[in-house]
């Protein structure tokens, strides 16, 4: 055990720690976790599973909202489920053993405060085990010579400064692939952009406008394979206050989280598009005014070809299977989180379920937002799933 860790958060919360009960706590954390095979476990992966489950469980009993989350029976944990996961956790990770303890005296005498710091120490050791990636470490020249598809796109663009060239710049078209020809045709001729009569001028069909996100979601011919995402100049609307470019990164950023774990484990049943951003050429670009706000980017899609809805709610309710639920935890317990629905994970023509809304790389793991869809079958077996910290 970290000795340094241990002692800091034991002098915090000292009032919370009796002595007996707590040796009491760990030698049967240690029995629980007799009963796992060592040969069988991935130490790191197995330790992110439990860390992943804990984490759902005590941000629900934080929240309570257990009681309402689906129109099933409600996720629930018997005290001996949580017990294993801590004694799984624990064993791999022994930094936890005292978050724990502090957290069971805290929901003893109901220390709202102390419940939501526990959460957050077991919440900083999952994203500290993910891997949670840091901006780039490479020189900013080197990043933008090495992906930019157009230099004056970028350097000599007065609406992208030099935060949002760091931020954007390990999420550019790569510069030798086709698709940058074929969006500098399209979009250095004019602004395109602007608004929906510019957009069809240009060549585009409006699949759907996002009313949550105030994105258009488009297709060009040139570019059959690819989706576009855009804000039109006149689109004065701003998500959480947060600009179009960075949500763009953000999808980005969860799409290659979910790409690393899909590659690393070998995931076989789930997929998730390629995105890139493209850089708008500035010399189009209106002067911002009363009704006009040029945007910097647009976000490329790889169109995964998906099922209509109805059969993509059909797939989740017939075609699930337990080796699919493995599947899912793996990468929820993974990626960082996103939205894990039906709509945010549809069934696609290849037979792979595809994450396609990744806006959200870094929220905490959810795994009830799925249950409502499942077969109850599938749903008893998820259920289990979670309990137990993921495929042993």
């Amino acid at each position: 055990m970290n000795k340094m860790v241990f002692m800091t958060f034991f002098t915090k919360y000292k009032l919370f720690f009796v002595f007996p009960t707590l040796f009491v706590s760990f030698f049967y954390s240690l029995a629980l976790f007799a009963e796992i095979s060592p040969a069988r476990e991935d130490t790191q992966g197995q330790t992110i599973q439990a860390i992943a489950s804990l984490l759902f469980y005590i941000q629900e009993d934080i929240e309570s909202t257990a009681q309402e989350d689906s129109p099933l029976s409600p996720l629930t944990f018997a005290p001996e489920e949580i017990e294993y996961l801590w004694a799984r956790a624990i064993a791999f990770y022994p930094t936890l053993f005292p978050i724990k303890e502090a957290y069971e005296k805290a929901h003893y005498i109901n220390d709202e405060g102390m419940l939501k710091r526990c959460e957050e120490e077991v919440h900083s050791i999952w994203l500290t085990l993910n891997d949670e990636p840091q901006s780039s470490a490479e020189p900013l020249n080197k990043t933008l010579a090495e992906r930019t598809y157009s230099c004056k796109n970028i350097s000599d663009n007065p609406l992208v400064n030099n935060k949002i060239k760091k931020e954007l710049a390990p999420y550019l078209l790569p510069a030798n692939s086709k698709i940058t020809a074929i969006a500098d045709q399209i979009f250095q001729t004019s602004r395109v952009t602007f608004n929906s009569q510019t957009l069809v001028e240009a060549g585009f069909s409006i699949l759907y406008k996002q009313p949550r996100s105030f994105i258009i979601v488009a297709k060009h011919p040139s570019l059959p394979d690819y989706l576009i995402k855009l804000y039109f100049d006149t689109e004065l609307r701003i998500k959480r206050n947060v600009p179009g470019w960075k949500w763009f990164a953000r999808r980005c950023a969860g799409a290659n989280l979910v790409r690393k774990v899909i590659r690393k484990k070998n995931i076989q049943y789930f997929t998730v598009p390629q995105k890139y951003i493209y850089v708008l050429p500035s010399f189009h670009a209106p002067a911002k005014a009363a009704g006009v706000d040029p945007k910097v980017a647009i976000l490329i899609v790889q169109d995964m070809q998906l099922v209509p809805k109805e059969q993509n709610y059909l797939a989740w309710r017939s075609k699930v299977t337990p080796e699919i639920l493995n599947e899912l935890y793996i990468i929820i317990s993974r990626a960082n989180g996103s939205s894990y629905r039906p709509d945010n994970i549809p069934y696609t023509l290849s037979g792979k379920f595809a994450f396609i809304d990744t806006e959200y790389p870094f929220r905490d793991p959810d795994f009830k937002s799925i249950r409502p869809y499942l077969s109850p079958e599938m749903c008893q077996y998820w259920d289990q799933l979670v309990k137990q910290g993921g495929p042993l």
